[in-house]
């Protein structure tokens, strides 16, 4: 069985954005990781997605494409929608392991994420979790560089112990990477898929996706009663 090494970027991707875009390339360009598995996640303890589990697959899967297409290997993973009951990372994560042994599975999160780790759980139990993620698994973490955050700015220069890693801002993609996007990279950290909602319920202008992904997501009018 060919072993691979494995990004998971879970979200709810309620829609999906270039923010997932920018930390898919960055792992994949850390050499940490082989492809990245796309994981839409079910209706949550903490949240409720506004759009069903079904479209945001689909639009997980314009995603994939899109990045397959410019040369870094994505996937949408249904794992945990096959899982029937929503048990948190951890539970998640050990179930790719017990089917996927050869594979080495690293999450993908932003700094904010990482530092909220302690309170992570198994809602079915609840028993706190992140612990263990942390000495299970390695990640790779995103600094969260924002420009109306700028003492978050040392962020790119921090290290995490090993097998944790430290990937790069948003900013660095600029150079190598700023033709993929209709909008420049700092402005990405500050995406959100609610903000976006909110911007296209109120149908105000705004980038935040590739433009065919944007263009199918504007003209079927999924968002537009959304807030």
């Amino acid at each position: 069985m060919v072993s691979k090494r494995v990004g998971i970027l879970g979200s709810a991707f309620d829609p999906p954005h270039y923010g997932h875009a920018a930390m898919a390339i960055l792992a994949l360009e850390s050499d940490a990781v082989e492809e990245i598995w796309l994981c839409p996640s079910p209706d949550r303890w903490d949240k409720t997605p506004v759009q069903s589990l079904d479209t945001r697959e689909k639009w997980a899967s314009l995603l994939a494409q899109r990045l397959t297409a410019a040369g870094f290997p994505t996937f949408v993973s249904n794992e945990e929608r096959d899982l029937g009951v929503y048990r948190g990372t951890y539970v998640f994560l050990k179930h790719l392991n017990q089917k996927y042994p050869t594979n080495t599975f690293a999450p993908i999160v932003g700094w904010d994420a990482w530092e909220s780790l302690n309170t992570w759980r198994d809602p079915t139990v609840g028993i706190l979790n992140g612990n263990l993620l942390r000495e299970e698994f390695p990640f790779l973490i995103v600094p969260r560089n924002l420009k109306n955050n700028p003492q978050q700015a040392h962020l790119d220069s921090l290290s995490v112990s090993k097998p944790h890693l430290m990937l790069p801002t948003f900013a660095t993609l600029q150079q190598k990477h700023g033709s993929l996007f209709s909008i420049h990279c700092n402005e990405i950290a500050n995406l959100s898929s609610s903000a976006i909602r909110k911007a296209l319920a109120t149908q105000q202008i705004i980038l935040f996706a590739f433009p065919e992904i944007e263009e199918k997501i504007k003209c079927s009018g999924i968002y537009t009663k959304s807030s």
